[in-house]
C-alpha cells in the first residue's frame, strides 16, 4: 500500500502589532471612538495582529451601537406605550441585547474582559524594522 506524503505548510506566528493603524476611511466617529480605546488596550496586550483588524472593525461597530442603543432607550424609556393604554417592553432592549452580546464576544476574543484575560496567549510584538522602508 503506499504511503501518501502531504505536504504542510509552516504556519509563521502572527506578528502582533506594535501601533494601532488608523480605522477605514469613512469609519463614523462613534466608531472611531471604540476603535482607538479597544485597539489600543489589545495593542498594549499583544492581542492584536493585522489580521484581527476586521475583528476589531466589528467590535468597535457593535460598542458604538450599544452605545447608540442605550442613548435610544433612555430618552424613550425601557417600556412604551401601546394602542390600548396599555405598555410593553422598548423593542430597542432586544437589538441594545444582541448588540451587547456580539461586542463582549469579540472583546472576549481580543482578551479584553477579566474571564479572558489570563485565557488569551499573546504572542511577542515585532517592531517594524526601519529599513524595510528602503527596501533593505
Amino acid at each position: 500500500m503506499a504511503t501518501r506524503i502531504h505536504k504542510r505548510s509552516i504556519k509563521k506566528p502572527e506578528q502582533m502589532l506594535v501601533t494601532l493603524p488608523a480605522p477605514p476611511p469613512g469609519t463614523p466617529a462613534t466608531v472611531k471612538k471604540h476603535w482607538q480605546a479597544v485597539g489600543q488596550r489589545g495593542v498594549t496586550l499583544g492581542t492584536i495582529a493585522e489580521t484581527d483588524l476586521p475583528a476589531l472593525l466589528l467590535c468597535a461597530r457593535s460598542l458604538a451601537m450599544v452605545e447608540e442603543l442605550w442613548d435610544a432607550i433612555h430618552k424613550v424609556g425601557f417600556t412604551i406605550p401601546t394602542r390600548h393604554e396599555g405598555a410593553k417592553g422598548n423593542p430597542l432592549l432586544r437589538q441594545y441585547s444582541d448588540a451587547a452580546a456580539a461586542a463582549l464576544r469579540l472583546l472576549t476574543a481580543f482578551g479584553l474582559t477579566p474571564a479572558s484575560r489570563g485565557r488569551v496567549t499573546a504572542a511577542p510584538a515585532v517592531e517594524d524594522d526601519p529599513l524595510t522602508q528602503f527596501g533593505a
